[in-house]
């Protein structure tokens, strides 16, 4: 075993409950340690937005990307709750008068900020972006899978050396991408104060 995909979803314990997640935050967050300390590869599934968000709960799944080191991933730092027919979130958004058209992203948030600041993270994804966050998800993924398949001692400070600057280069990115999302929720925070006064 060298890597593994989990499916967090949220850091947010009313976010957990309305995708009902059996895990909570704190179990989450335990995992992250566990597999962290047993050095795989790890790969999360996420959704940053869904149309229920809350600013809080945007900081709340801030906070826990920074604290388990996934900043870095700003395709987690962006995803939104894809909707399928037939779901429970389908319904609710019938319900409620936020869908819009049938597809996969195809409904309007509860607190129209959220939108605009989804839509802006969501466009920031460009190509480059994506390539890099592809390129260090395999690079991860490769030097758990040498250093699990060869367990040779003369490899292993060669991949102990990588692997030091790839998660270097992540904490940076991380730490960039941090600042950025933090200043978009501020800005899109307020700008519904600006509309109301």
């Amino acid at each position: 075993l060298s890597s593994v995909f989990i499916g967090l979803e949220s850091a947010s314990s009313r976010e957990l409950h309305r995708y009902q997640k059996k895990a909570t935050v704190k179990d989450n967050f335990r995992a992250i340690q566990i597999l962290n300390s047993l050095g795989l590869h790890i790969e999360v599934g996420f959704i940053m937005f869904n149309p229920y968000s809350t600013f809080d709960d945007i900081r709340a799944n801030l906070d826990f990307l920074e604290k388990t080191h996934f900043t870095w991933n700003y395709e987690a730092m962006q995803s939104r709750l894809e909707l399928y027919k037939g779901s429970l979130f389908h319904h609710w958004l019938q319900r409620d008068g936020l869908l819009i058209r049938d597809d996969i992203h195809g409904y309007n948030f509860i607190d129209s900020r959220l939108n605009m600041l989804c839509k802006h993270m969501g466009a920031q994804l460009s190509g480059n972006l994506l390539f890099l966050d592809s390129a260090l998800i395999n690079w991860s993924w490769t030097l758990a899978m040498i250093n699990r398949l060869l367990q040779n001692a003369e490899v292993a400070p060669t991949i102990a050396h990588y692997t030091r600057k790839i998660r270097e280069l992540k904490f940076r990115l991380g730490k960039k991408y941090m600042d950025y999302f933090s200043q978009c929720i501020n800005h899109y925070e307020k700008k519904g104060e600006e509309v109301s006064n």
